[in-house]
């Protein structure tokens, strides 16, 4: 599974900003997109990868 594509997006402004993250990833020439929010970029990346894992088959 590759990566193709990474945005992060800022929603709320602030101590406790909110950002959201959406990726597209693609395995044997099929795509799939995840989308997840949160304060923890990093946590909101990963989610949105797994989020993105259910429209890929398992390896």
């Amino acid at each position: 599974m590759a990566l193709e594509d990474y945005a992060l997006r800022v929603v709320t402004r602030g101590k406790d900003a909110i950002g959201e993250v959406t990726i597209r990833v693609e395995r044997n020439g099929d795509g799939a997109m995840g989308r997840a929010a949160g304060t923890d970029v990093v946590w909101a990346s990963a989610a949105a990868y797994l989020n993105a894992r259910p429209n890929q088959d398992t390896p």
